[in-house]
């Protein structure tokens, strides 16, 4: 089934099984080749994380290479099974409670090595951030978000940026 959000992003673990599958982008495996049941809970568990894709492949372009930058987002590693003669999708993440995760400290940690700290002063005074912008057909679009004179305050410069279903005008 086609899953895709309200942004026409689509899920990552149906967009890999389309650059496998399609009869005419795609590498024309049969569906057979597919297993459905890890596709399925892959994309469920993507969808859940709000994890979605936008491609757009301009030139021509081997399809490993799309596969491995779709698999790259998605934390998750395609794998043959040879019992059962299929692909699965298998994500990298795991299931657990944030609150059962230890908590790192100066009090617990034996040693950090190379840490250093700085001054104020000596903070970066500009932090550009690049992104895709759907809406200016595709073009990599930088911003700045630049640090005042006075230490704790922030002037950010103004822009309306779309990453997957986050839409923000403050960076």
């Amino acid at each position: 089934e086609y899953v895709q959000n309200e942004y026409y992003d689509q899920n990552i673990a149906n967009a890999i099984v389309e650059v496998l599958t399609d009869e005419w982008n795609g590498v024309k495996m049969p569906l057979d080749y597919i297993d459905i049941p890890s596709f399925t809970a892959s994309a469920i568990k993507l969808a859940n994380e709000g994890n979605w894709c936008s491609v757009l492949v301009s030139t021509q372009a081997v399809a490993a290479s799309v596969v491995v930058g779709l698999l790259q987002q998605a934390d998750a590693c395609l794998r043959w099974n040879a019992r059962t003669t299929k692909h699965e999708l298998k994500l990298h993440c795991e299931d657990f409670d944030v609150g059962t995760l230890p908590a790192f400290s100066e009090d617990n940690l034996a040693d950090v090595p190379n840490l250093t700290k700085t001054q104020w002063r000596n903070l970066p005074k500009i932090v550009n951030v690049s992104y895709v912008d759907r809406a200016n057909r595709y073009t990599e679009t930088t911003i700045g978000l630049k640090v005042n004179s006075h230490v704790d305050e922030y002037a950010a410069l103004s822009a309306n940026i779309t990453l997957g279903a986050v839409t923000s005008t403050d960076v």
